[in-house]
């Protein structure tokens, strides 16, 4: 059985006796700190993934680059 003492000035905070942990006792603030780390988790998720696709543009853009300038060569070759 956990004994709990509460941490004076906040009613919500609540300090274990035996572990010295101090504990959150507020559900709504928990659940809203939960879907916080979550959107934060999403948010970077994404950001690494528009990383990635950039980078993936960005050599896609320059193989067809490549290609221009040899479809060039081979039309300059076939004019001669």
């Amino acid at each position: 059985m956990i004994k709990k003492i509460q941490v004076e000035g906040n009613p919500n905070l609540y300090r274990d006796k035996y572990s010295g942990a101090i504990l959150n006792c507020n559900l709504e603030q928990i659940k809203l700190e939960k879907l916080k780390r979550k959107e934060k988790e999403k948010v970077k998720f994404l950001e690494e993934k528009v990383e990635q696709i950039t980078l993936e543009m960005t050599e896609i853009k320059d193989l067809l680059k490549n290609i221009i300038q040899e479809i060039k060569k081979w039309q300059q070759m076939a004019a001669t």
